[in-house]
């Protein structure tokens, strides 16, 4: 070892060979290489892997216990080891580089909205613009420019290179369009860490699950999070006792969670549990609809006005002003025609949270401007809730 505590050069270089670190037809740049075995020195250093003692280094114990400890052994190694290379990775290039403009310290920092964002995950440029932002918060508008060109020409984009190095510790996987996901590994990591400082519950295993939590699912997760756990939750019951389950969940439920649990009832067809909630007033409109598709149209299911605007209030309720769908103005369209205006007049009397919120929106974005100033009229006499 050196004095400042690294492998003698001629021995860095026997590493660089032995190990085959980066490509030499790729990269012949030997200093480039030399900096991957320099991250991997660190890590090594930070786990216990090597202990380095006076001009010398030697295999660590941690080394053995990585190699043949148990299921808790590993995984502790192995977050140790997130926490470290998102901490000191870019840290490590830079010194190497003696940068001092940069501050590429927080560039691990990104990990959390990439928990947050979870299997949609997040695209690779997004990060870069995180990691950027940080880095040249300190410097002026010219100088940050140039200091970041600079530095992504000789070195790379810092989030391609850190977020690389996390793909090959398996913590991330980066899919051919560049988008950057959470390996479930990498998720257990976060959420341990994170819950150590916060209240991240787990959720109970299938046959414990209330329906309410399967609901919750849907709400804060993706399409993919529900159909994982309601393929899970379904497995353990029969159709009558999720149906009944759903049922109950769906009487205490807001809009949202209103309609996935009609939407999962509808999947089980559950005829007695629809016909029971025909007597309840947020759910008959859902009762009607799915018995009408179980045993075909007749005037029992036909929906009322009362009915059809209970279903455009949870529809609606949730579109959110500053983020638009596209095809919101289409779909009002279709949804509130010429001649059926009267509906606004059902729905302002409801008692429904959302009222005045949904002819608030069916009055600025419906494409017709008669409708349009009905809704308007509307809203007026609905209280703002």
């Amino acid at each position: 070892m050196t004095a400042e505590g690294d492998p003698e050069p001629a021995d860095a270089a026997a590493a660089v060979d032995e190990l085959a670190l980066g490509d030499p037809d790729l990269a012949p740049d030997s200093d480039a290489r030399l900096a991957e075995l320099a991250q991997l020195w660190e890590l090594a250093e930070a786990l216990g892997f090597v202990d380095v003692e006076d001009t010398g280094a030697v295999a660590g114990e941690v080394a053995d216990e990585w190699a043949d400890g148990d299921d808790d052994t590993v995984l502790l190694v192995w977050r140790q080891a997130l926490t470290e290379m998102s901490a000191w990775s870019m840290l490590t290039d830079a010194e190497r580089a003696a940068e001092i403009d940069l501050d590429l310290r927080p560039a691990g920092s990104t990990l959390l909205p990439l928990f947050a964002a979870r299997r949609d995950g997040l695209p690779l440029a997004r990060v870069s613009g995180m990691i950027r932002q940080m880095a040249v918060n300190d410097l002026s508008a010219g100088r940050a420019d140039e200091a970041w060109e600079d530095w992504v020409a000789v070195h790379g984009d810092p989030a391609r290179v850190l977020y690389a190095r996390l793909a090959d510790l398996g913590a991330v996987d980066i899919d051919e369009v560049d988008v950057v996901r959470l390996r479930p590994l990498g998720l257990y990591a976060l959420w341990t860490e994170l819950s150590d400082d916060l209240e991240i519950p787990l959720l109970p295993p299938p046959e414990e699950m209330p329906a309410e939590d399967l609901l919750a699912v849907g709400t804060t997760g993706t399409d993919d999070d529900l159909r994982d756990e309601w393929q899970g939750w379904r497995a353990v019951r029969d159709a009558d006792t999720a149906a009944r389950a759903l049922a109950d969940a769906a009487r205490e439920a807001g809009p949202d969670e209103r309609l996935i649990a009609t939407s999962l009832l509808r999947e089980l067809g559950a005829d007695a549990v629809w016909r029971e909630l025909l007597d309840e007033p947020a759910l008959r409109p859902y009762a009607k609809q799915a018995l009408a598709d179980l045993h075909g149209p007749a005037p029992e299911f036909e929906q009322d006005d009362e009915d059809l605007a209970w279903l455009l209030l949870d529809l609606y309720c949730a579109v959110d002003e500053e983020d638009l769908p596209d095809d919101l103005a289409g779909n009002l369209a279709e949804a509130v025609r010429p001649g059926e205006e009267s509906v606004f007049d059902t729905m302002w009397r409801l008692d429904h949270p959302h009222r005045h919120t949904v002819l608030t929106l069916i009055g600025r974005h419906h494409p017709d401007a008669d409708i349009a100033k009905a809704a308007r009229k509307a809203s007026f006499k609905a209280p703002n809730s």
